[in-house]
């Protein structure tokens, strides 16, 4: 019978006198198998390498099955399980890895964030943080922003290939260090400046970049995951407000001041949620006129919680998260709506009223439309 194998109506088959090719191409893809992940190890990611050796491993696990049952053909059982691991591997890395950057995502390193702090484990998390990349965007186009986003991503990868770097926001990557990799700190931060103190190419545009990096411990985290998100990204903040700082080490004794930014941040969006804002005017002499010739107009906020809270506090803060644009608004129609009264008031009385009121502006409010 020349063939491998052969329907039998009661033996259910019989083996050929070809038999022997099957298993020759079995030990051929096995060992050429082993052979690729072994080669590949350094180079490819480890979770490839790993599904690799699966095949093996499965199929020589059906060998041995086939032997105790050598009147079932395990072959297809055998194909249809490998199959179903490759399936498994390819649906979870969609769900685990950057579309963009091919890095893992940020799912995936909050989930090992946690398992790391639930565990107890000394770890160390650097975050890098492009600066400025909206004018990137704005100017080169989101297509080249997007390319100089996958060399960043490529380049820190292959900086500290044996670590997963994870894209955690859309300008923001992330990695963790072991308490033995620590050591190696400076020496990374070191080697991601020297590479963005060069050019980068896009197409046949050439620019420059920078960042601001951020280290944290999850030691100094009180064990939760959002005091750790916190830190790193009150360390961000703090480090981009000081350009010359190698990188920003989050110290705990940076938790009193974080916590009143947060709560001052709280009370801003409640304040402009609820009327929480008032003005003020200053007004300014005019001695050649001998009258009030004009006014400033001051922004204070009403009672809160939070102790002597004053404008050179809270302004800052609200340009860093944006509220400033809408507050801005705010006090135009006040400060419209005081020049009415006051315009009305003259004409009933037959008083002067002001030639202008000087309102702040924040450049944000320049950058945003009306």
């Amino acid at each position: 019978m020349r063939q491998s194998f052969a329907p039998h109506p009661q033996l259910g088959y019989v083996k050929g006198e070809y038999i022997f090719v099957t298993y020759l191409v079995f030990f051929f893809y096995c060992f050429a198998i082993t052979l690729m992940a072994v080669l590949m190890h350094k180079r490819a990611n480890k979770m490839i390498v790993s599904i690799l050796l699966v095949f093996p491993m499965v199929a020589l696990a059906f060998v041995g099955l086939q032997q105790l049952f050598p009147e079932i053909i395990l072959t297809g059982t055998a194909s249809v399980t490998t199959a179903l691991i490759l399936y498994l591997y390819l649906q979870s890395k969609q769900l685990s890895v950057d579309a963009l950057t091919g890095l893992l995502n940020r799912d995936v390193f909050l989930k090992t964030a946690t398992m790391i702090i639930q565990a107890n484990r000394p770890c160390t998390a650097v975050v890098v943080s492009m600066n400025d990349f909206k004018n990137v965007n704005d100017h080169l186009g989101q297509a080249r922003g997007d390319d100089l986003l996958r060399q960043i991503g490529d380049f820190l990868q292959k900086t500290i290939p044996e670590i997963p770097v994870y894209r955690t926001s859309g300008d923001r990557f992330t990695f963790l260090l072991s308490e033995k990799d620590e050591s190696r700190l400076d020496e990374i931060v070191l080697e991601i400046h020297r590479r963005l103190s060069k050019s980068w190419h896009t197409g046949n545009v050439e620019c420059m970049l920078s960042a601001s990096i951020a280290v944290a411990n999850t030691s100094d985290t009180e064990g939760s995951l959002q005091v750790a998100l916190g830190s790193m990204e009150y360390a961000i903040m703090k480090c981009k407000k000081n350009p010359d700082m190698l990188y920003c080490r989050y110290e705990p004794s940076m938790r009193v001041t974080e916590n009143r930014m947060s709560a001052v941040k709280r009370a801003l969006a409640d304040a402009l949620k609820n009327d929480g804002f008032e003005l003020r005017y200053q007004p300014i002499w005019s001695v050649a006129e001998q009258r009030f010739v004009q006014a400033e107009a001051l922004l204070r906020m009403k009672q809160t919680e939070i102790e002597s809270l004053f404008p050179d506090e809270f302004i800052p803060i609200a340009e860093e998260t944006g509220l400033i644009v809408e507050i801005t608004y705010w006090i135009l129609d006040k400060v419209c709506a005081f020049i009415n009264t006051i315009d009305e008031c003259a004409q009933a009385k037959g008083g002067t009223t002001l030639d202008r009121i000087s309102v702040n502006f924040s450049f944000l409010q320049f950058c945003s439309r009306i």
